[in-house]
Protein backbone atom coordinates (compact mmCIF):
# COMPACT_ATOMS: atom_id res chain seq x y z
CA UNK A 1 0.00 0.00 0.00
CA UNK A 2 1.17 3.49 -0.76
CA UNK A 3 1.88 5.83 2.11
CA UNK A 4 3.81 9.05 2.42
CA UNK A 5 5.14 10.89 5.42
CA UNK A 6 4.96 14.62 4.82
CA UNK A 7 6.42 17.72 6.43
CA UNK A 8 5.36 21.32 6.22
CA UNK A 9 1.99 23.05 6.24
CA UNK A 10 -0.52 20.32 6.94
CA UNK A 11 -3.50 22.11 5.43
CA UNK A 12 -1.81 22.15 2.03
CA UNK A 13 -2.03 18.33 1.97
CA UNK A 14 -5.69 17.87 2.89
CA UNK A 15 -6.87 17.92 -0.71
CA UNK A 16 -4.31 15.23 -1.59
CA UNK A 17 -4.80 12.57 1.09
CA UNK A 18 -7.28 9.74 1.50
CA UNK A 19 -6.64 8.74 5.13
CA UNK A 20 -4.98 10.69 7.93
CA UNK A 21 -3.04 8.97 10.73
CA UNK A 22 -1.60 10.81 13.71
CA UNK A 23 -1.25 10.82 17.49
CA UNK A 24 -1.55 14.61 17.57
CA UNK A 25 -4.91 15.93 18.72
CA UNK A 26 -5.05 19.16 16.73
CA UNK A 27 -4.03 17.69 13.37
CA UNK A 28 -6.56 14.88 13.78
CA UNK A 29 -9.37 17.31 14.55
CA UNK A 30 -8.35 19.41 11.56
CA UNK A 31 -8.41 16.43 9.19
CA UNK A 32 -11.82 15.35 10.52
CA UNK A 33 -13.12 18.84 9.77
CA UNK A 34 -12.05 18.29 6.18
CA UNK A 35 -14.01 15.03 6.06
CA UNK A 36 -10.90 12.87 5.84
CA UNK A 37 -11.11 9.44 7.50
CA UNK A 38 -8.78 9.75 10.48
CA UNK A 39 -7.00 7.23 12.65
CA UNK A 40 -5.95 8.57 16.04
CA UNK A 41 -3.06 6.62 17.55
CA UNK A 42 -4.00 6.18 21.19
CA UNK A 43 -1.51 5.78 23.99
CA UNK A 44 -1.56 2.57 25.99
CA UNK A 45 0.67 4.05 28.70
CA UNK A 46 -0.18 7.77 28.93
CA UNK A 47 -3.27 9.93 28.72
CA UNK A 48 -4.67 10.33 25.23
CA UNK A 49 -4.66 13.78 23.71
CA UNK A 50 -8.07 13.35 22.16
CA UNK A 51 -10.37 16.38 21.85
CA UNK A 52 -12.66 14.62 19.38
CA UNK A 53 -16.28 14.58 20.47
CA UNK A 54 -17.94 11.17 20.50
CA UNK A 55 -20.86 12.75 18.61
CA UNK A 56 -18.70 12.81 15.49
CA UNK A 57 -19.52 9.60 13.56
CA UNK A 58 -16.98 6.82 13.98
CA UNK A 59 -17.00 6.24 10.24
CA UNK A 60 -14.99 9.48 10.13
CA UNK A 61 -12.51 8.70 12.90
CA UNK A 62 -11.31 5.89 15.11
CA UNK A 63 -8.88 5.76 18.00
CA UNK A 64 -6.59 2.72 17.90
CA UNK A 65 -4.54 1.31 20.76
CA UNK A 66 -2.92 -1.66 19.06
CA UNK A 67 -1.99 -3.09 15.66
CA UNK A 68 -5.20 -5.07 15.34
CA UNK A 69 -7.41 -2.02 15.89
CA UNK A 70 -5.22 -0.01 13.53
CA UNK A 71 -5.44 -2.62 10.77
CA UNK A 72 -9.21 -2.93 11.15
CA UNK A 73 -9.67 0.83 10.90
CA UNK A 74 -7.28 1.15 7.97
CA UNK A 75 -8.98 -1.66 6.04
CA UNK A 76 -12.39 -0.13 6.67
CA UNK A 77 -11.28 3.28 5.43
CA UNK A 78 -9.44 1.91 2.40
CA UNK A 79 -12.68 0.25 1.24
CA UNK A 80 -14.91 3.33 1.47
CA UNK A 81 -16.79 3.98 -1.75
CA UNK A 82 -17.37 7.38 -3.37
CA UNK A 83 -20.80 7.75 -1.77
CA UNK A 84 -19.34 7.32 1.73
CA UNK A 85 -16.44 9.67 0.98
CA UNK A 86 -18.87 12.34 -0.27
CA UNK A 87 -20.95 11.90 2.90
CA UNK A 88 -17.81 12.35 5.03
CA UNK A 89 -16.92 15.47 3.09
CA UNK A 90 -20.34 16.95 3.91
CA UNK A 91 -19.95 16.01 7.58
CA UNK A 92 -16.57 17.75 7.59
CA UNK A 93 -18.07 20.86 6.00
CA UNK A 94 -20.82 20.94 8.65
CA UNK A 95 -18.20 20.58 11.39
CA UNK A 96 -16.14 23.46 10.00
CA UNK A 97 -19.21 25.68 9.85
CA UNK A 98 -20.41 24.78 13.34
CA UNK A 99 -17.07 24.73 15.19
CA UNK A 100 -15.15 27.58 13.57
CA UNK A 101 -15.83 31.12 12.45
CA UNK A 102 -13.80 34.06 11.24
CA UNK A 103 -13.00 36.26 14.22
CA UNK A 104 -14.57 39.68 14.35
CA UNK A 105 -13.44 42.66 16.36
CA UNK A 106 -16.50 42.26 18.60
CA UNK A 107 -15.77 38.58 19.27
CA UNK A 108 -12.14 39.33 20.12
CA UNK A 109 -13.14 42.16 22.47
CA UNK A 110 -15.69 39.92 24.17
CA UNK A 111 -13.08 37.22 24.61
CA UNK A 112 -10.48 39.58 26.04
CA UNK A 113 -12.65 41.82 28.21
CA UNK A 114 -15.41 39.49 29.39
Amino acid sequence: QNSTIVKGDLSSYFNKIDIFISAGASPCLESICYGIPTIVIGSSTDLDQNPIDNKIPDKLWKICYNNNEFNLALNEYINYNDKTLNELSLIGQDLRESLFCKPTTQQIENFIFN
